[in-house]
């Protein structure tokens, strides 16, 4: 019998780079079961899309799934059969990206995942509805969606803990040749923590916050970003979803332990 912990992810590279195995022994105590990577909670939490012709033309791989579960809403749709038992959020591309509607729905306007295909053009005769150019419009959505998935959690995944990772964009690099710094981080982390505060005041969750001594790995693998950080973070993070995720796990639903916040 697995006796490891089912783990579902709705976030970025922040928190799923914590389960890949390159950066940590996750598979030791975690199995992921169910992920929907780079993608606005209004999105995820949005009615599913009838795919058009071509809207997955030009993706492969991992990133043809992120498209498709973004499309079909498939993290709605998957959570009740991959019953996990901790469920980790992060709201990164909330306020990175903001979103476009779409058929009814929404999708998120990733310029990265998008760029250079076809579905790029046809989301374009939409104007998107961002943090930043549409704040009070984007968080209006937000925090319905935020709402709506804490009622699928009730509804499909009573006995899941939600986990917030509240990373946040590093201004500093470092690397074996040297160190620098990131064009100015402080608007961008004002508008994650601001998806945050939103989040915890509808979800009931646990929170891991962001260590403040991190910073980011000027030779990661995937690429020099202030959000790709040195593998400290990873250490961290790992340690207080352990002090979260094994005691909840030894908890029967009828002892539900009181939300808490960890900090790394």
């Amino acid at each position: 019998m697995d006796d490891k912990i089912r783990i579902a992810v709705a976030g970025s590279c922040v928190t799923r780079n914590n389960f890949n195995s390159f950066f940590t022994d996750y598979r030791k105590n975690y199995s992921l079961v169910l992920e929907q990577y780079q993608t606005s909670l209004i999105s995820i939490m949005a009615e599913p899309i009838q795919p058009p012709t071509a809207i997955y033309d030009g993706f492969e791989g991992f990133e043809l799934r992120a498209m498709r579960g973004e499309v079909e809403k498939l993290f709605q749709q998957y959570l009740l059969h991959a019953s996990p038992e901790v469920i980790i959020v992060d709201l990164y591309t909330d306020a990175m990206f903001g979103c476009v509607p779409f058929d009814g729905s929404y999708i998120t306007m990733n310029r990265w995942r998008l760029k250079d295909k076809p579905v790029e053009k046809l989301l374009a005769a939409t104007n998107p509805i961002t943090p930043w150019d549409d704040h009070e419009l984007f968080y209006e959505l937000f925090t319905t969606a935020a709402g709506k998935f804490a009622d699928l959690v009730a509804q499909r995944a009573p006995n899941a803990k939600i986990v917030l990772n509240s990373a946040r964009a590093v201004q500093h690099w470092r690397s074996k040749e040297g160190s620098g710094a990131f064009a100015d981080v402080t608007a961008f982390n004002e508008r994650w923590e601001r998806a945050d505060r939103i989040f915890c005041e509808h979800v009931p969750c646990s929170k891991i916050d962001m260590p403040a001594d991190v910073l980011s790995d000027g030779n990661h693998i995937h690429g020099r970003s202030n959000v790709h950080y040195e593998r400290s973070y990873h250490d961290k993070f790992m340690r207080s979803l352990d002090e979260i995720a094994l005691t909840h796990s030894a908890v029967t639903p009828a002892q539900t332990p009181a939300p808490h916040q960890v900090s790394l």
